[in-house]
């Protein structure tokens, strides 16, 4: 865990460069001539075993070779990122003298990237010495991700990863860590199932909401754009995609949606919903993103009390036309929450089987409550509330 003034003098003062974003059925192509430019030659490609067997996958990297570059692939193991799995990237990117990164996935495989380009670059031993806020000072070599989920990590200043000594979920933020390339391919990205576009559009969109709705989001007007425009997006576009999965124009805006809710969060770190689900994937070792938007619609309903919160919600609702304008923002707020509950409803069958435990509910609510004063949550939502969400979830 680190300290609030931490956390929110490095909001204060991170800047963030800009990425180069390529949205296109083949964009992975328009990547070569990028990479050109920037000087690369050795390239580090970071997928699973899944992506490594698909035609885009081999395409890109005959692609590569037959440019002069030399690349360098590293298979994931693991379902969701440990701190093995980054330690061997780093492995064989220093074996390999490798400049570059190139990451094919969704969170999992970006977050890795991030991690093992910010370790060849800063001066640590070991990876617990970069965790927590603002710790690393040199800028990581040049990374590009190409998307294959909708997730918010190829454009957030986060990365995340399940720490196997400690037995705990650590987050890394720094403005640092943010890719220099995104891509969006629908080539890999319509490889990907039904159930992960899902699921990775609605991580997107909880990470958004409560980006917006975020006690320090006021004084960031520039990111809080962002999540307006990440929560139009998914709204419009979640809901079509479920009945009409094989539109890749669909796929694409759902992408951009992702994109769009990174942006949101890099002021303002994670709300009290993803801290709540980092505890239970420590605790249980479940798959990251389980039950998020059933978790965010909890907490949403102990927050909308809170003037500003309330009137946070209203602005969302609004913005996605839920309401009229002129609606007070109580009533607004109360239609954000039932459309973003019917909109879980209608694209996930996650179901409300118990993920918490009664007996562990003190634990619980203790660890969140400690991670929740990191990013200046402590005084939006009080223990009893929290209680009543985490024993909601037994």
């Amino acid at each position: 865990m680190v300290g609030k003034k931490r956390f929110t003098k490095y909001a204060n003062q991170s800047n963030v460069d800009s990425q180069s974003l390529f949205v296109d059925d083949d964009a992975r192509l328009h990547l070569v001539d990028e990479l050109k430019v920037r000087g690369s030659r050795r390239i580090l490609i970071i997928c699973n075993n899944t992506i490594r067997k698909l035609r885009p996958f081999n395409e890109l990297i005959d692609s590569l070779n037959n440019e002069g570059f030399r690349t360098f692939v590293f298979c994931q193991t693991e379902m969701i990122l440990m701190d093995r799995d980054i330690e061997g990237g780093l492995k064989v990117y220093g074996e390999y003298n490798c400049d570059t990164i190139v990451t094919i996935g969704g969170t999992c495989e970006i977050d890795c990237g991030k991690l093992i380009a910010a370790l060849s670059a800063n001066p640590v031993k070991t990876i617990g010495q970069i965790v927590g806020v603002d710790k690393l000072p040199n800028d990581i070599p040049l990374l590009c991700t190409i998307m294959t989920e909708n997730c918010a990590s190829s454009t957030t200043a986060s990365a995340e990863f399940f720490d196997n000594t400690a037995m705990k979920w650590r987050t890394v933020i720094s403005g640092n860590l943010v890719p220099h390339i995104v891509v969006v391919d629908t080539d890999f990205s319509e490889r990907v199932s039904f159930e992960n576009t899902v699921s990775s559009a609605l991580t997107a969109l909880c990470v958004t909401i409560e980006a917006y709705i975020s006690p320090v989001a006021k004084f960031y007007p520039e990111y809080r754009a962002s999540a307006i425009n990440s929560s139009m997006i998914l709204f419009k576009n979640l809901e079509k995609f479920s009945n009409n999965s094989t539109d890749t124009f669909l796929r694409k805006q759902i992408a951009v949606g992702g994109f769009y809710s990174g942006l949101s969060t890099r002021k303002t770190g994670i709300g009290y919903a993803h801290i709540i689900m980092h505890t239970l994937v420590s605790r249980y070792n479940m798959v990251h993103g389980k039950c998020l938007p059933r978790i965010l619609i909890l907490v949403l309903k102990e927050l909308q009390g809170n003037p500003e919160i309330c009137d946070g919600l209203a602005d969302l609702a609004k913005a996605s036309h839920f309401c009229s304008s002129s609606l007070a923002s109580d009533v607004a707020a109360e239609s954000f929450i039932y459309n973003l509950e019917r909109l879980y409803g209608k694209v996930s069958d996650e179901g409300d089987e118990p993920v918490a435990k009664a007996e562990d509910i003190d634990y619980l609510v203790n660890e969140v409550a400690k991670e929740a004063r990191t990013y200046v949550l402590d005084k939006t939502i009080d223990d009893k509330a929290l209680r009543k969400i985490i024993t909601a979830l037994t």
